[in-house]
């Protein structure tokens, strides 16, 4: 089982919600058919205090492409994440954000 993180910095957000942690990916799994699951979030703890929501995919790559895709039309309590937000994928379960693959936006 892979893993997706969303990394989001709350001063790139027009509402940074706390709930934002729970909004996210529960409106994610739904709009995938529960192809991802929730596996939590942490903060880390850099000058913005980004939030890293985590969530477990099968097949990493396409379903964050798939996640990329929503967030371009998708509002979040009442956030446009497609312009505010890193999304990285890691093909193993991980929390450590330095083993995941940065793919939007994307990287020269």
């Amino acid at each position: 089982m892979g893993s997706i993180v969303i990394m989001i910095r709350p001063d790139q957000l027009k509402n940074p919600n706390p709930d934002l942690r729970y909004v996210i990916p529960d409106r994610l799994i739904q709009l995938t058919s529960n192809q991802l699951s929730d596996d939590g979030y942490d903060y880390i703890e850099n000058e913005y205090m980004t939030m890293a929501i985590f969530l477990k995919s099968a097949a990493p790559l396409p379903q964050a492409l798939e996640v990329i895709e929503f967030l371009k039309t998708e509002t979040f309590l009442e956030n446009n994440l497609y312009e505010a937000c890193m999304i990285a994928i890691c093909d193993n379960n991980q929390y450590n954000i330095h083993e995941y693959k940065q793919i939007h936006p994307k990287v020269n």
